[in-house]
C-alpha cells in the first residue's frame, strides 16, 4: 500500500459522484481493460467523522430497521462510500465507476458502535484479479474509534468484460430446499428515493426508469445495499454483538416489487435471502457469523 492521503474533513457522497462524473466527461481517465491494470496505491482517510442524527434516523426508518443505541454493521457501508467514490474520482482510477457491479460485500464488527461516537476511516482499493464475467476488485475500508478497529468493510465490485476465464461454465447452482416463506418485502420507488437521500447514494439506475434505462436496465432497481439493510429487520434481535456479515447480489429487484424472504437460523450462522416470489431466484443472500 501506498502513501495515505489525509482529507481535512469528510467529503459527501453527492459531490464525489459528480466529481466522478466530470472525470469521465472531461474524458480525464485513461480507461484500461485488463487484469494488469493499475489500481491507485494510495489510500484515503479521514479523522473524526461524526455522524448525521436526523439522516441516521431517517435511514432506519427507510430500511425497516429499529431505532437503537447501536448502529446497523450495514452503516460502515455508508460512512465508507464517500472515501471510496473519491477515489474512484481520481483519473488515476482505471474503471468508469458508472459501469462497475456491486458483486459481494462483507462487514465485520468488532463489538456494537454507537451512532455518537466519532469516527476514522481510512479507504483503499486492491486486489485487482479475473472472473468468467470480468474483472474483479475490493473497495476496502478500516473504521476506528480513535486506535480501535471497529469495522472492516469491504465491497467487490465487477467490471464485466472478457477475461481468460471468460469460456468456462458458470458452476451449477446448488441444490437446497427452500424453507417456508417467513415473510414478503414490498419496496417501491419513493421508498429507494428515500434511501438515496438518507445515503446520499443518488446512482441514476436507481431513481427513475427513463435513468436506468440510459444505463442498460429496463427499469429503476432498488439499491443492493437497501436490500442488504432491509434484510436484517428480521434478525435484529439475534444478531451477535461482534459478527460478519457477508452478502451476494444477484438479480436486481426492479421498482415497484415484492419479494419473498427466507430465512435459516442456527448457533453458528443465520441465514437471510430475498428471493423472487414465483421461481425462488435469488436477489439477496446474506449470513451473518459470530466472529471467532
Amino acid at each position: 500500500m501506498g502513501k495515505t492521503v489525509n482529507l481535512p474533513k469528510a467529503p459527501t457522497l453527492g459531490p464525489a459522484y459528480l466529481k466522478v462524473i466530470g472525470t469521465d466527461l472531461l474524458r480525464k481517465r485513461k480507461v484500461q481493460n485488463s487484469a494488469s491494470a493499475e489500481l491507485p496505491t494510495h489510500s484515503i482517510a479521514v479523522q473524526n467523522v461524526k455522524i448525521d442524527p436526523a439522516k441516521f434516523a431517517d435511514y432506519v426508518r427507510v430500511t425497516g430497521l429499529k431505532l437503537t443505541s447501536e448502529l446497523p454493521s450495514t452503516y460502515a457501508f455508508i460512512l465508507s462510500q464517500p472515501l471510496v467514490m473519491t477515489i474512484f474520482a481520481d483519473p488515476r482510477f482505471p474503471f468508469q465507476p458508472n459501469g462497475l457491479v456491486h458483486f459481494e460485500n462483507v462487514v465485520r464488527q468488532e463489538r456494537p458502535v454507537a451512532p455518537g461516537e466519532t469516527f476514522n476511516i481510512r479507504a483503499y482499493v486492491d486486489n485487482l484479479r479475473e472472473h468468467r464475467k470480468g474483472l474483479l476488485f475490493d473497495a476496502t475500508a478500516e473504521i476506528s474509534v480513535g486506535n480501535e478497529l471497529v469495522w472492516t468493510q469491504k465491497s467487490t465490485l465487477l467490471k464485466q468484460q472478457k477475461t481468460s476465464l471468460s469460456g468456462q461454465p458458470a458452476p451449477e447452482p446448488a441444490q437446497q430446499k427452500l424453507p417456508p416463506v417467513a415473510n414478503l418485502l414490498s419496496v417501491g420507488q419513493v421508498q429507494i428515493w428515500d434511501y438515496a437521500a438518507a445515503s446520499g447514494d443518488f446512482n441514476p439506475i436507481h431513481l427513475s426508469g427513463p435513468t436506468a434505462k440510459l444505463l442498460g436496465f429496463p427499469k429503476a432497481i432498488a439499491h443492493g445495499m437497501w436490500e442488504a439493510a432491509a434484510a436484517l429487520r428480521y434478525v435484529e434481535g439475534s444478531i451477535p454483538p461482534a459478527h460478519t456479515y457477508s452478502v451476494r447480489f444477484g438479480r436486481p429487484l426492479f421498482l415497484p416489487g415484492t419479494v419473498a424472504v427466507y430465512l435459516d437460523s442456527a448457533p453458528e450462522k443465520i441465514e437471510v435471502a430475498l428471493r423472487d416470489r414465483k421461481t425462488g431466484a435469488p436477489h439477496f443472500q446474506g449470513t451473518i457469523t459470530p466472529n471467532a
